[in-house]
C-alpha cells in the first residue's frame, strides 16, 4: 500500500500520457479524482462519457451505466478529438456586437 501511494504521489507532479496509460484502472480513476479538471460530458445511449484534462493531455472516460463501472479510458493530445464536445461550449459572452 505504501509503495502504491508513493508511486501515485511521485507521478502526478508531471505525469505524462504514457505514464498515465501504464497505471491500473483504479490508479487512473484516482488520478482523475485528485488532479484532473472535469471539462464536459457528452450523451451516449449506453455510456456516460466524461472529458477531463490532465496536465497536457485529455482523458475521455466511458462509464458503463448498465454495469455501474468504468469501461474504458481514451487518452489523446490532439484537439481534433474534442469535436464531439464543441457544440456544448457557450461563447456568447465573448462575442461583442
Amino acid at each position: 500500500m505504501f509503495f502504491y501511494i508513493m508511486r501515485l504521489s511521485n507521478m502526478v507532479n508531471e505525469i505524462t500520457l504514457y505514464e498515465f496509460n501504464a497505471l491500473t484502472k483504479k490508479e487512473k480513476a484516482e488520478v482523475l479524482c485528485e488532479y484532473a479538471v472535469f471539462l464536459l460530458e457528452r450523451p451516449d445511449p449506453l455510456f456516460r462519457i466524461a472529458l477531463y484534462q490532465v496536465y497536457n493531455f485529455y482523458v475521455e472516460v466511458k462509464y458503463d451505466i448498465s454495469k455501474n463501472a468504468i469501461a474504458e479510458f481514451q487518452l489523446f493530445t490532439t484537439t481534433k478529438l474534442l469535436a464531439p464536445y464543441l457544440h456544448q461550449i457557450d461563447i456568447s459572452s465573448l462575442i461583442t456586437n
